[in-house]
C-alpha cells in the first residue's frame, strides 16, 4: 500500500513535467477557477461526492491573476498535516506542473482522523477527468498544507456567510460550511467577568493534550468568552498559543 501511493505522488510528477514539455498552451492555463471546479463537479469526472462532504479550494491568486484563484504553480508542495499515520502513510505531493488543488472533506462533522480526498485539476486538460489523466485523487486523513501553510487546520476556519461556488471568498466550492460564531452582545448586567474592575485578574485554566484537538477547544473557549460574555479581548491571556498548558 505505501508503495503504491508513493508510486501515484512520482506519477503526478513524470505526468506533469511531461505536461508541461508536451501540451501546456504558450499563454498559460486555459481553464479558469470557474472552469475547474465545475469539472470536478460534474458527474462525468470520475470523483463521487456525497451530500455530507465539503469541498474546498483556498481562494487564493498564487500568481495567475483574478479567475485563477487556487492554481498553485509548478513547484508547490501539498502534505497532509500529519505525515506516516496509519492508515495514511503518506508522503508531501510535489507538483510537477501547474495545478488546481481542491480539499474534499468527506466526514467533516467528525474529528480527526477520517478520511479527505486531495484532488488536483489540470487546467491544460479542457474538459478533466479521472479517465484521461485530468483529474488526480489521493485518499488522505487530514487537512492539507499548503507550501508548508495549513489550510483550513480548525473547524471554525471552515465556516462562510457567502454561498457555496467557485466565488465564494472563504473556498468553500461544494457542500455546507460550520456556523460563523455569533456578533458580540450587548455589554452584559453585573456580575459578567466583563465589567470587573481591571486590576482583578481573570483567569481560566485548562488541561489538555498539545494537540490540535485540544487547541480548537481552546479557541472556542476563548471565541465564547469574548462573543458570549462580554470580555474584552485584551483580557484574554493564552498559554503557549492556545496549545495545551
Amino acid at each position: 500500500m505505501n508503495n503504491g501511493r508513493g508510486h501515484m505522488r512520482a506519477m503526478l510528477g513524470a505526468v506533469a513535467l511531461a505536461t508541461i514539455a508536451g501540451s501546456a498552451p504558450a499563454g498559460g492555463p486555459t481553464l479558469t477557477r470557474a472552469e475547474a471546479a465545475a469539472a470536478l463537479l460534474d458527474k462525468g469526472s470520475g470523483v463521487d461526492i456525497t451530500p455530507v462532504a465539503q469541498v474546498w479550494s483556498p481562494y487564493i491568486d498564487y500568481g495567475f491573476g483574478p479567475g485563477f484563484e487556487g492554481l498553485l504553480p509548478a513547484g508547490s508542495t501539498v502534505e497532509p498535516a500529519r505525515l506516516n499515520v496509519e492508515p495514511w502513510v503518506s508522503a508531501p505531493i510535489l507538483l510537477g506542473v501547474d495545478q488546481y488543488f481542491f480539499w474534499i472533506d468527506d466526514l467533516p462533522k467528525e474529528d480527526f482522523v477520517h478520511g479527505t480526498r486531495f484532488v488536483f485539476v489540470d487546467p491544460s486538460v479542457a474538459a478533466p477527468t479521472v479517465g484521461n489523466g485530468g483529474i488526480s485523487v489521493f485518499v488522505e486523513g487530514w487537512w492539507p498544507v499548503i507550501n508548508g501553510v495549513p489550510f483550513l487546520e480548525l473547524d471554525i476556519h471552515r465556516t462562510t456567510l457567502a454561498p457555496a461556488g467557485p466565488g465564494n471568498p472563504d473556498g468553500l466550492i461544494a457542500g455546507f460550511a460550520f456556523e460563523p460564531p455569533p456578533p458580540p452582545p450587548a455589554p452584559p448586567g453585573g456580575g459578567s467577568p466583563a465589567n470587573v474592575a481591571d486590576a482583578n485578574a481573570c483567569g481560566i485554566v485548562v488541561n489538555g493534550s498539545n494537540d490540535t484537538h485540544h487547541k480548537n477547544n481552546a479557541t472556542r473557549m476563548k471565541n465564547d468568552l469574548q462573543n458570549v460574555d462580554g470580555v474584552p479581548a485584551g483580557r484574554i491571556n493564552t498559554v503557549a498559543g492556545g496549545n495545551a498548558a
